[in-house]
């Protein structure tokens, strides 16, 4: 995703709208949350439906227009209060769905990409799309690109991993609809990581979220408990990739790997893991089963 030139450019994309982040988006960095972050990307997805569906399409009582998989990279720090501009491309759809691409810009400059391949899911299933959103969005001219078949596969497994945060679920946790919705699930993954990443937190040390990518296995009602196993995958320089596996009430609903850069807070660049950083971490990777 990162190697395409086009994506950098707002002009690029046939929607475009703007949006203004809020002050009680902005986190601890006072920085615009990488999760608001998230969310405006989804708003933007949610703005082109609507102009190609109309206003009708923006809740269901049936098959429910949600991600199969997402992919965020986080290019620059977003501010408050500064507007941000958004374009949305669609890139193509199938029987089982279709494929957006959205950037955000603000001062003139891309701060973040995402590319999400969109489903229609049914009682927690995925069904096909319905003829007559494949029909709206191939009036688009969009080609055959789009998400794979719904697979009988297995859920991932929640074995091997070291660290397992719990919640109660919230009403605000309910998207409009009544199931768990993607919002809740990237909160979800930010508590998980922020849990792990006191194990290796002091106060010299940065870290940053690079990039975010999330399989949806399905869209629920929990109304007792979110369980999240989560572990290190994988450890490079002055980076690691962790993983958290959401479920609501003992079922599977979401994957999630979070890339993470460590930099320094004296200089703001970053910098390679120190030993002792690297051994805590290698601590907690997943082990396989």
């Amino acid at each position: 995703m990162k190697e395409e030139a086009w994506r950098y450019q707002l002009d690029s994309y046939e929607f475009q709208q703007q949006l203004f982040p809020r002050y009680v988006d902005l986190d601890t960095e006072r920085h615009v949350n990488n999760v608001a972050v998230f969310q405006l990307h989804a708003e933007a997805r949610l703005r082109y439906l609507l102009d190609v569906m109309g206003n009708d399409a923006l809740y269901s009582d049936g098959v429910l227009l949600r991600p199969v998989r997402v992919s965020t990279d986080y290019l620059r720090i977003t501010h408050y209060p500064e507007p941000v501009q958004f374009g949305v491309r669609l890139l193509g759809v199938n029987d089982w769905g279709y494929r957006l691409a959205v950037g955000l810009f603000q001062g003139g400059a891309c701060v973040g990409i995402h590319d999400c391949l969109m489903g229609a899911w049914l009682d927690g299933a995925r069904v096909r799309l319905p003829a007559d959103v494949r029909q709206a969005l191939a009036a688009r001219g969009a080609g055959e690109d789009g998400p794979a078949p719904a697979s009988t596969a297995a859920a991932p497994s929640a074995d091997g991993y070291p660290m397992t945060v719990e919640f109660g679920p919230r009403y605000a946790d309910m998207d409009p609809d009544k199931v768990v919705g993607e919002a809740a699930v990237a909160r979800y993954t930010e508590q998980s990581r922020a849990t792990m990443l006191n194990v290796i937190r002091t106060p010299e040390i940065g870290l940053l979220v690079a990039a975010v990518q999330a399989e949806f296995v399905q869209f629920r009602l929990v109304r007792e408990q979110v369980r999240v196993p989560i572990g290190v995958i994988k450890l490079g320089n002055s980076s690691f990739v962790l993983q958290s596996r959401i479920s609501g009430d003992g079922h599977p609903i979401a994957v999630a790997r979070s890339t993470m850069v460590v930099f320094d807070r004296a200089s703001g660049r970053p910098r390679p893991m120190t030993d002792a950083e690297r051994a805590r971490l290698q601590g907690l990777m997943i082990q396989s089963t």
